[in-house]
């Protein structure tokens, strides 16, 4: 902490010029103090400190790990969350969502090994599938990810490197590469299958070595389990494997901005789906209308992943497609797209749930204005109470705009 300073480090200089004409180090680091979720200092006598151990106990060490580091800026103290009962932790909101975070790589990896067939031979960024947007793209990723860690690392800004690597993984890895590799691996052919086991197992081995300072136990076990072929020269434990280098030929701008375009349709495409309460394992329509044909093209030529990842029957594409009657619809840029609802959910049905709810939330909101507009409550209450009715009176409205867009939508 700040504290050493001039207790320590300066001293350490001062010792080090007078008496051996030297000084003993280039670079100190000083990292954020750890207070306690009201703001005091931890201090053992009076109770407010904590043992990481139980930390560890409760959520695992690579847990304890990745959350602290995550928490931890340049400058700024950190208000520890964790809640406290007689000297012992009992909770922790960030360290129970590190613990999130190792079993969703956990989870990941797992999927991945079941899909694998006997040994695999990892792809490269070079050797990828020229062509399969979905390969160029998380290599590309992969790549970036690569670059934007040994440059945060360097500046010892090691809440951007987990930020980074949470991103990658959870984000492009997880939710979107797993889903998008899903169709080749269950019914893709030989050559497909192969190239897209070979990606996953790549990318995924790059980001144990990445994650590995910070999640030293999770990820060594799962990179023992990875099922390299023999011709695979590697180290006997992750520990002294070498570090991810970038690969410049890996790097593609245009995967990029095409997946970006592509990931902006699909969750648009969803949250239409989920606002209109369209059964999850039911099939759609999606039809889409562009702009322009070149955006007509680029949505064609990858209609694919639309059908895919939206759970659609089929993907109609045009230039200028007029709105189907009683359609759910969302813009993003100059593409409109719609889902029918014919088939699907009951219009009259889900128009009268919907103006329920309306009705419901209007009188919520009428009450907690009042309440807000009280003086009384504002100067009896404590400040921690109005706030948290300020954020429901915000959360209702968010909610009221939602069910009212939904069932505008419906009447069309």
């Amino acid at each position: 902490g700040r504290d050493i300073l001039y207790l320590w480090v300066l001293r350490m200089v001062m010792t080090a010029a007078e008496f051996i004409d030297e000084i003993p180090f280039k670079q100190v680091l000083i990292h954020p103090t750890i207070l306690t979720k009201d703001g005091k200092r931890m201090s053992k006598s009076l109770g407010t400190g904590l043992n990481p151990l139980d930390l560890v106990r409760l959520y695992g060490a690579d847990a304890t790990r990745f959350s602290l580091l995550a928490q931890c800026g340049t400058t700024q103290d950190v208000r520890f969350d964790a809640d406290i009962e007689d000297n012992v932790v009992q909770a922790s909101l960030s360290a129970e969502a590190g613990r999130n975070f190792c079993n969703k790589l956990w989870n990941a990896a797992r999927y991945v090994m079941m899909n694998l067939e006997g040994e695999v031979a990892p792809v490269t960024g070079s050797g990828a599938g020229v062509g399969v947007l979905a390969d160029r793209w998380i290599l590309s990723r992969l790549a970036q990810t690569i670059r934007t860690i040994d440059e945060t690392q360097e500046g010892f800004r090691f809440s951007e490197v987990t930020r980074a690597l949470h991103d990658f993984l959870w984000r492009d890895y997880c939710d979107w590469y797993i889903e998008l590799a899903k169709p080749r691996l269950l019914s893709g052919s030989t050559t497909e299958r192969s190239l897209v086991q070979g990606v996953l197992v790549h990318v995924l081995e790059q980001a144990l070595r990445l994650m590995h300072p910070i999640m030293p136990f999770l990820t060594e076990e799962i990179w023992q389990s990875l099922p390299f072929a023999a011709s695979v020269q590697r180290p006997d434990c992750l520990m002294i494997a070498s570090w991810p280098l970038v690969d410049e030929e890996a790097i593609d701008a245009e995967a990029e901005a095409d997946m970006v375009f592509l990931q902006d349709v699909i969750s648009a495409a969803r949250t239409v789906r989920s606002e209109l309460n369209v059964p999850q394992g039911k099939k759609v329509q999606l039809v889409l209308s562009a702009g322009s044909e070149p955006s007509a093209n680029r949505l064609t030529a990858h209609r694919h992943y639309l059908q895919a990842l939206v759970g659609a029957e089929s993907v109609d594409i045009g230039v200028g497609v007029p709105q189907p009657p009683s359609s759910g619809s969302a813009i993003v840029g100059e593409i409109e797209l719609y889902i029918p609802l014919a088939g699907l959910i009951d219009p009259d049905i889900e128009a009268k749930r919907l103006t329920k709810e309306i009705d419901k939330l209007h009188s919520l909101i009428t009450n907690l204005d009042k309440k807000l507009a009280n003086e009384g409550f504002l100067k009896k209450a404590p400040p921690a109470v109005v706030e948290k009715e300020r954020q429901r009176q915000q959360e209702y409205g968010v909610s009221l705009q939602k069910l009212t867009s939904s069932l505008d939508r419906l009447a069309t």
